[in-house]
């Protein structure tokens, strides 16, 4: 191929800077207690974008699991659930314990949560159950009072600036003034989602927003809305490249 090759197109940000320890993870210190200190059974709450999965996996390094991902909205059925609960009958041979991640929880089925609740209640040593959603109203009421809740927030302005900050750095992108508008737009076309500001921001420059002198207001209709925006935004730019480049 020409000098442009497929594997110049970078990882979006939100991906390749996730953090895979609590020190790097934004969150408060209370956040940061119950998953050093974690239940057997929990359920992290969050708006998208706002570290569910991160914060899940960072859990399961930190307790020597071996993960078993579902999402409910696709493997939320009660045979998907036998399946599981079949597999969870013995401890894993390389880890200390399983660290199921069930995404979505909120789209299970009825008879998927009665059967969940059960297998929860048996509390075996070496399961950790981790549930994640985004929309809480729509879960059965007695969860709540079975399993242990980790809210999630989207970090402090000043906090996710500073992420920010220490991305451009490891891409060696000056923080100058132009930059720092950029990074201030990109806050507030996502309302401070961290991974969407992330991936925003890599779209931003990729187009070379960031060494243009553009109003603020203009720099806000320039700047992908979500995540799915600027991965679009990555995939044409994929596609054009294959186009231009030669074999």
């Amino acid at each position: 191929m020409s000098e442009h090759t497929v594997s110049a197109i970078k990882l979006p940000y939100g991906v390749e800077y996730r953090p895979d320890t609590l020190k790097g993870y934004l969150a408060d210190e209370a956040t940061k207690n119950k998953a050093r200190n974690i239940s057997s059974a929990n359920i992290i709450i969050g708006e998208t974008g706002s570290g569910k999965t991160t914060l899940a996996y960072i859990i399961a390094k930190l307790h020597k699991g071996q993960i078993i991902e579902k999402n409910m909205a696709h493997q939320g059925g009660i045979d998907e659930m036998r399946k599981l609960f079949e597999m969870l009958k013995f401890a894993p041979m390389e880890h200390d314990r399983y660290v199921v991640i069930l995404d979505e929880l909120h789209k299970a089925s009825k008879s998927a949560f009665d059967a969940l609740l059960k297998e929860v209640e048996a509390k075996k040593d070496h399961v950790i159950w981790i549930g994640m959603t985004n929309m809480p109203k729509e879960l059965p009421t007695v969860f709540f009072s079975r399993f242990n809740k980790i809210k999630l927030d989207y970090p402090h302005p000043d906090d996710l600036f500073d992420l920010v900050c220490d991305v451009l750095a490891s891409e060696n992108i000056p923080i100058t003034k132009n930059v720092e508008a950029l990074i201030e737009a990109c806050m507030q076309k996502t309302k401070n989602n961290p991974r969407d500001t992330l991936n925003s921001l890599q779209d931003a420059i990729r187009n070379g927003l960031h060494e243009k002198k553009i109003k603020y207001t203009e720099l806000l209709d320039l700047i992908p809305t979500s995540l799915e925006d600027a991965e679009q935004s990555a995939l044409d730019a994929l596609i054009e490249l294959i186009k231009t480049s030669t074999i």
